[in-house]
């Protein structure tokens, strides 16, 4: 659990979306996996919230000396948001220029500030829009999930083939286990099922 808890942080200091599932993991794999009980349970959520304090202090001390506050992961959050919710997107967000312009933000020199104001923008547009924030989620999971890349540049069938190739059997194959190998193992693959439905 302890070298778990620190691949776990370094996880999230590459990709912070993780930091909400990781502390649910601990919780399961000991409690549903190891069955530890109770106390075993608290421990290693313990060791998990020291070595996040631990490794994810020196990216908050670097944070607060960059922009004068505390910022848990990064500035990305709030543009994240606008990208795939505001009144351009067509395609699911993502492609600068064709699903999000920032260029009114720009003028918003402090950073923090404008991914604030990313932020403000994507959750307003949400509010007005419920309707259309559904359909754009279900082109995004369609557009993450799909077998071959979705920009421009990598239609060409060389690209179709190669990931084809490479991530089709990974995806057919986890398809083939859900559907004719997977009964009795439902609670052991629940964390692999609840990540993808996570992402």
């Amino acid at each position: 659990f302890t070298l778990a808890a620190i691949c776990a942080v370094l996880g999230i200091l590459t990709r912070p979306s993780l930091a909400l599932l990781a502390p649910v993991f601990v919780v399961y794999f000991s409690l549903v996996i190891h069955k530890l009980g109770a106390g075993r349970t608290l421990r290693n959520f313990a060791i998990y919230a020291l070595t996040y304090v631990a490794l994810m202090s020196p990216w908050w001390l670097h944070n607060y000396v960059s922009y004068g506050q505390f910022v848990q992961f990064d500035l990305a959050s709030g543009f994240l948001l606008y990208a795939g919710n505001n009144p351009m997107n067509k395609s699911g967000g993502g492609i600068a220029n064709v699903d999000w312009d920032p260029a009114h933000f720009n003028a918003i020199s402090d950073p923090v500030a404008r991914n604030r104001a990313f932020r403000d923008a994507g959750i307003a547009y949400i509010e007005h829009h419920p309707a259309r924030t559904f359909e754009l989620a279900l082109l995004k999971f369609a557009r993450f999930w799909r077998p071959w890349p979705y920009a421009a540049q990598y239609k060409g069938w060389f690209y179709l083939v190669v990931s084809l190739l490479s991530f089709g059997p990974v995806l057919l194959l986890s398809v083939v286990y859900l559907l004719f190998f997977s009964r009795g193992r439902w609670l052991r693959i629940a964390p692999i099922l609840l990540f993808a439905a996570y992402l």
